[in-house]
């Protein structure tokens, strides 16, 4: 990144924007953008607690459970499209869809799917 000529370090960005966020928190000039101390001292205050350590383990499973559908049923219809003309036009169209829309559109029709 460079500013007014100078090249920053990679990180300078997101320390520009921490301080940012810590100085319009701090003139509290909306409810909706607390400081960034506070913020990040709420974190730690979250992270040890039983309902905190229950989402992640809900979240865990339902992330182990998508990896491990998308790995056993994407890699043999892969191999299988590769192997099979027939297979490979009809399910490309398919995942020409998926690979060209952007995932926030798709999350309504996986919400109906699911």
């Amino acid at each position: 990144m460079t500013a007014f000529g100078y090249k920053l370090p990679a990180m300078s960005s997101l320390l520009i924007w921490g301080l940012l966020w810590e100085v319009i928190g701090q003139m509290k000039l909306t409810f909706f953008v607390p400081p960034l101390s506070t913020v990040i001292a709420t974190l730690f205050s979250v992270i040890g607690t039983p309902a905190f350590v229950k989402a992640m383990t809900e979240t865990a499973y339902a992330f182990g459970g998508g990896v491990f559908f998308a790995i056993s049923i994407g890699i043999p219809v892969g191999i299988m499209m590769g192997k099979s003309r027939l297979l490979d036009e009809l399910l490309l169209p398919w995942v020409n869809i998926f690979l060209s829309a952007p995932l926030t559109a798709l999350v309504p029709v996986l919400m109906v799917l699911f």
